[in-house]
């Protein structure tokens, strides 16, 4: 968790109380300090070329609570030539000093050191609904489920009103923040109490051939750095004659290895209320899986008091038996780690999604908030 006051770099893992802008335009950064009076300058440093003169437009707009640097307006002019340039940065443009130190543009997660801080990564072969997961999350019932355990807290998803969804059909590259999703925890009052950041992943990375190439390895380094982990599986792999026994197809061992030890994880099953359609299971061995069919996991409607501790044992012993390697994966190691077994959506004739039906989606998030204290630390406010 990022203390309020540390810009944490997603990528590199450091955090530094430095304020350093960039401008992609200017190849120029831009290092926020105060002189003797107080007063705020900039000391610029530019690619290939000098810097003859940099001016502050306006005193820099400061977030009211952490105090933070919101936006901030200039103009610079460049040794032998007289144009000046005007320029405006605002917390977007904020970069990593340890990453710029080793000449990388790292950019810092939106309101990176405005609030507590959470990162949660979201990894999974491609198709099993990581993305519907989250944005399902996040509407209607589920959402309310979520407010109530933060305290009545509002959540605002998106990196700006346009990218209200988290999609990760496209790979990061040297992006980090290309398929992060901020969440906003804002208080009845206004204030900004904490910020969820979810590192959604590209299915694609999880083919064998890519494990241990550069772009799997580029892509998943911010995922050292987690307070929390979702993996989520469809049962779509996992046909009724069984897996073939030497398929690494949906096996998480080669990267739940590279996780950090002892951090929450989820570990989800997604679409399960189609799995009777591919009832009896098999499990690698060729172990026959009996699942009673009016089981918690295949109910319409959410479980409720005893049968919710029925369903997460049911959860963990279907799981466990259809994917081996959980078991003998860093996981068995970790007391904060949930199974779930969740039910899907339903694609509306005109084309678009149902998440109504995905009632349980918010549970495993609700699992990693509690894991993480977060409804306890936003109720001491």
């Amino acid at each position: 968790m990022t203390k309020i006051g540390m810009k944490l770099c997603i990528l590199c893992g450091r955090a530094s109380r430095e304020t350093i802008f960039y401008s992609p335009n200017l190849t120029t950064s831009f290092t926020v300090a105060k002189d003797l009076h107080g007063r705020y300058c900039l000391l610029p440093k530019s690619t290939g070329r000098e810097v003859s003169s940099v001016h502050l437009r306006e005193k820099p707009t400061l977030d009211p609570d952490s105090g933070e640097i919101t936006k901030i307006t200039g103009t610079i002019s460049f040794k032998g030539s007289n144009q000046r340039h005007a320029f405006t940065l605002r917390t977007e443009n904020r970069i990593c000093p340890h990453c710029l130190q080793e000449n990388k543009i790292t950019q810092l997660p939106p309101y990176a050191g405005m609030a507590n801080a959470f990162l949660i990564g979201i990894a999974g072969l491609p198709g099993t609904g990581k993305s519907v997961l989250l944005n399902a999350a996040f509407i209607g019932k589920s959402i309310s489920s979520i407010r109530n355990a933060l305290h009545g807290c509002r959540l605002e998803t998106g990196l700006s009103a346009e990218d209200t969804t988290i999609d990760a059909t496209q790979l990061a590259e040297n992006n980090p923040l290309r398929l992060l999703k901020t969440v906003r925890v804002v208080t009845p009052q206004g204030k900004l109490a904490a910020l969820l950041y979810l590192k959604d992943s590209p299915g694609e990375l999880f083919d064998p051939k890519n494990f241990g190439s550069d772009a799997w390895e580029r892509h998943f380094a911010p995922f050292a750095h987690c307070d929390a982990m979702l993996y989520a599986m469809d049962h779509r792999l996992i046909q009724a004659q069984g897996m073939v026994p030497d398929s690494k197809l949906g096996d998480p061992d080669p990267f739940l290895q590279k996780l950090p030890r002892h951090i929450p994880t989820a570990v989800v099953l997604t679409k399960v209320d189609k799995l009777s359609d591919s009832l009896p299971l098999r499990t690698r061995d060729g172990r026959q899986i009996l699942v009673n069919r009016a089981s918690p996991i295949f109910q319409a409607t959410p479980p409720r008091g005893e049968a919710i501790a029925q369903r997460m044992a049911l959860d963990q012993q279907l799981i466990l038996d259809l994917v081996p390697s959980l078991t003998v994966s860093p996981l068995p190691h970790n007391d904060l780690v949930g199974y779930f077994t969740l039910s899907s959506g339903l694609d509306r004739s005109d084309g678009s999604f149902d998440y109504e039906p995905g009632y349980n989606q918010h549970l495993p998030l609700l699992f990693l908030l509690n894991a993480l204290g977060l409804g306890s630390l936003i109720g001491k406010e």
